[in-house]
């Protein structure tokens, strides 16, 4: 699990381009919505501040949900191209399981990333705070099912 974030972080130019893409798409899309709920007080049952947030995690949840593998030279058909995937039969851990533990810490490194970047919007005031905790949790469901 620890591959993905030793592999990113140890490449510190790799983390500027997409910072540089998320930071760029949360800006045009917090100005897409607050121009286009300027005027209006609530549509469709949202005001700007809720219908912004809403897109805003929309980006983040797609901007995170994966990590790029192929730019560190790991996805399954680079491996079996370069014949390195046969490492994953040596291994101790069968590669099914081998591929679960590593999707996993795919997806704890992009949640860590996707929270922060969260936390920094909240504190900018660029998202509202979830109204309760069901809610959050509500929140947490549909981006499983979105996927």
């Amino acid at each position: 699990m620890r591959i993905t974030p030793l592999t990113e972080l140890t490449r510190a130019a790799r983390l500027l381009p997409p910072l540089a893409m998320v930071v760029t798409q949360l800006a045009f899309t917090f100005w897409l919505w607050h121009a286009l709920y300027h005027g209006t007080g609530v549509t469709a049952g949202l005001d700007v501040t809720q219908a912004t947030t809403y897109a805003l995690l929309g980006v983040l949840y797609l901007q995170f949900r994966t990590v790029d593998r192929w730019s560190n030279g790991d996805t399954m058909v680079q491996l079996m191209m370069d014949g390195t995937i046969a490492f994953w039969f040596l291994r101790p851990v069968s590669p099914r399981r081998y591929y679960l533990i590593r999707a996993a810490g795919d997806l704890a490194y992009g949640g860590a990333l996707a929270l922060l970047a969260y936390l920094v919007c909240i504190g900018i005031g660029a998202m509202a705070l979830p109204p309760s905790w069901p809610a959050f949790g509500a929140a947490l469901l549909t981006l499983r099912s979105a996927s």
